[in-house]
């Protein structure tokens, strides 16, 4: 058996005999989340989040709920945001996100009553399958169909050629009148 195989079983082997459901306590909430804890990379996760008073047991609904990891783009390191919702009349908020990291990660959830101020913080850990593809595709740029590599190459090379053309143009010209001038003034010699 390959490497890939055998980490992916092992890792949902592990999955199967962990709940998938962890529960966080703060003071006076207590977070419930439902989430398969094995994803594969490009797919669809949702996270289902219950909210619920710590002393009476009630769900609290119009809570904040964000998921986030952290990321290293351009050398910057920093919390991106995942998702994030709004628990509804029974205390659930639904967060979803496409799985756009290939190696196991860490998202920290953080979820706030209606009315306060400060965010509490739960932490689910990530496994990830299939971490060899790329998904990302940038998005920057001008999409133009037809307008390929090879048009823009040419595009170039005419922008450049323009550009060559009235820089030397001139500077040929002031030579063969130099030229010239060189020769009228040494007898001309025909």
């Amino acid at each position: 058996m390959s490497r890939r195989p055998a980490r992916a079983l092992a890792v949902i082997l592990g999955v199967v005999l962990l709940s998938p459901i962890a529960v966080a306590a703060a003071d006076h909430h207590e977070l419930e989340m439902d989430v398969g804890v094995v994803s594969e990379l490009g797919e669809m996760v949702e996270l289902r989040v219950t909210l619920r008073d710590a002393d009476s047991g009630t769900r609290i609904p119009h809570a904040m709920v964000v998921a986030t990891r952290q990321a290293t783009i351009a050398g910057v390191t920093g919390d991106v945001e995942l998702a994030r919702a709004t628990t509804d009349e029974l205390g659930v908020a639904r967060l979803r996100w496409q799985q756009r990291v290939g190696v196991d990660h860490t998202v920290v959830v953080a979820y706030a009553a209606p009315g306060e101020a400060g965010f509490e913080f739960a932490e689910i850990e990530f496994a990830v399958i299939g971490s060899e593809r790329q998904i990302h595709r940038s998005t920057a740029g001008v999409k133009i169909p037809g307008f390929g590599a090879w048009v823009l190459i040419g595009l170039i090379v005419v922008v450049w050629g323009i550009i060559q053309f009235t820089l030397l143009g001139p500077m040929l010209v002031a030579r063969r009148f130099e030229a010239v001038e060189t020769d009228d003034a040494s007898g001309g010699s025909s």
